[in-house]
């Protein structure tokens, strides 16, 4: 009954042999003993990978190939042509960088098997783990990293929109999972995401889908099964989950790409580890934990710690005025101030936002409002809470910065708060 009574102050709990728990995010550097360590592999082994021809796919293939693996064997849905028309120049520009990967890997010694198929198709799967398990190199490790993405309102949803994200990621990890529920394994590496941690905008399907693949490593290891699954940010590649324009956003949120080399220094440290499950991301947490938290304190960040917010650097000039005016010219100089900001965010003429408008309507987004709140606190030296400052009508930003002002600066307690949470995103002329 606590768990659900304190649903506002606790969004994810669970229980557990009679324990309450509550989901955070706990910071951890690698020791450098941690990232020495290799993944270490069998030349008289295979290992077959999921969503092989995906950037991460490949990446994970070229580091089994450099350490030693006997055998790789990549599974996607589209088949190469026969080895003796791979040099036909009328071929696919995917298709020839398809054979061009499955060469480099062969020339660094790794024998390679491209199989066609679907990895939710849990029969197919369970003939082809049957047929690597008895080979002379017997299946060794499972790499699942399979998967699509792409945005979707959760009210505009379809059920065939949300298979084609799921399916792979869910009924494709069951089926390897019952597959080599009998096979001795090194390893079964799931690729996770933060979007199954924290959540993301627009993913509900591929958060699930995520999800699971978190849930299942505590299964297999549960069962005395090899299992880690890692809850990964982005990875600076060509990635078939979301376009250029997605990933400059990403950025702008304060969220930064791994490098394939640093990520895959970092897989190595935990496939080789002794964890279960593992979130890797780089993040200016300043930046990106403000914006998760915009609208609402978010529990499971509660251990992520950031810098102060900067309240004051070299004195604004709009702090010397306000600290110069009367008092009834004080939130005419502030409405003034915020004018001129968000005319420089929305890349407007000032005489732009006269009179009454609509932020929403001029183009204002949540990383603009995280912006202006940022030069906020550093022109007024203020303390400005994101998840107030969003929840206040942009009617009465003035009036909210003003009180804060009045407090910190002139000694003036503020009258109470103001009428000023709303919906509505317009603006009032004065």
């Amino acid at each position: 009954m606590t768990a659900l009574t304190e649903i506002d102050a606790e969004d994810q709990q669970a229980l557990r042999s009679g324990q309450r728990l509550a989901a955070r995010v706990v910071a951890a550097t690698p020791t450098p003993h941690a990232l020495r360590r290799e993944v270490t592999v069998r030349p008289a082994g295979s290992y077959l990978i999921t969503g092989a021809f995906g950037g991460i796919g490949l990446s994970v293939a070229r580091l089994l190939a450099l350490r030693g693996a006997g055998k790789l064997v990549l599974l996607g849905r589209t088949a190469l042509p026969d080895r003796a028309q791979w040099d036909a120049p009328d071929l696919p520009a995917p298709v020839r960088e398809r054979i061009r990967a499955v060469r480099e890997l062969e020339g660094i010694g790794a024998e390679v098997e491209v199989i066609a198929a679907d990895v939710a198709d849990a029969a197919a799967v369970a003939a082809l783990v049957g047929r690597l398990a008895a080979e002379p190199l017997p299946l060794s490790g499972v790499v699942h990293a399979a998967g699509v993405s792409g945005p979707q309102f959760v009210r505009e949803i379809r059920r065939a929109q949300y298979d084609k994200v799921w399916r792979p990621k869910v009924v494709g990890a069951w089926s390897l999972h019952q597959a080599t529920l009998d096979v001795p394994l090194d390893f079964f590496l799931s690729f996770s995401s933060i979007a199954a941690t924290w959540g993301s905008q627009h993913l509900s399907s591929y958060a699930a889908g995520n999800a699971f693949l978190d849930g299942l490593a505590h299964l297999r290891r549960s069962l005395g099964l090899a299992a880690l699954t890692i809850a990964w940010g982005s990875w600076e590649l060509e990635s078939a989950l979301f376009d250029d324009e997605i990933a400059e956003f990403l950025k702008a949120t304060g969220l930064r790409p791994l490098s394939a080399p640093q990520s895959l220094r970092l897989l190595s440290a935990l496939l080789d580890g002794p964890e279960t499950y593992q979130i890797v991301c780089s993040a200016d947490w300043a930046t990106y934990k403000a914006i998760l938290e915009a609208r609402a304190e978010r529990p499971v960040f509660r251990r992520i710690e950031t810098a102060a917010a900067e309240e004051s650097g070299p004195t604004a000039v709009i702090q010397g005025e306000l600290r110069a005016a009367a008092p009834e010219d004080r939130l005419g100089l502030l409405d003034i101030y915020l004018r001129e900001q968000l005319a420089q965010l929305l890349r407007l003429d000032v005489a732009e936002l006269a009179g009454e408008f609509h932020l929403l309507d001029m183009g204002l987004d949540s990383l603009m409002v995280m912006e202006l709140i940022s030069r906020s606190r550093k022109d007024l030296g203020v303390e400005v809470k994101s998840p107030e400052f969003f929840a206040t009508d942009a009617n009465f930003w003035s009036e909210y910065l003003l009180r804060r002002v009045e407090k910190k600066f002139l000694g003036e307690a503020p009258d109470g708060p103001a009428n000023d949470t709303a919906t509505d995103e317009g603006w009032r002329g004065r």
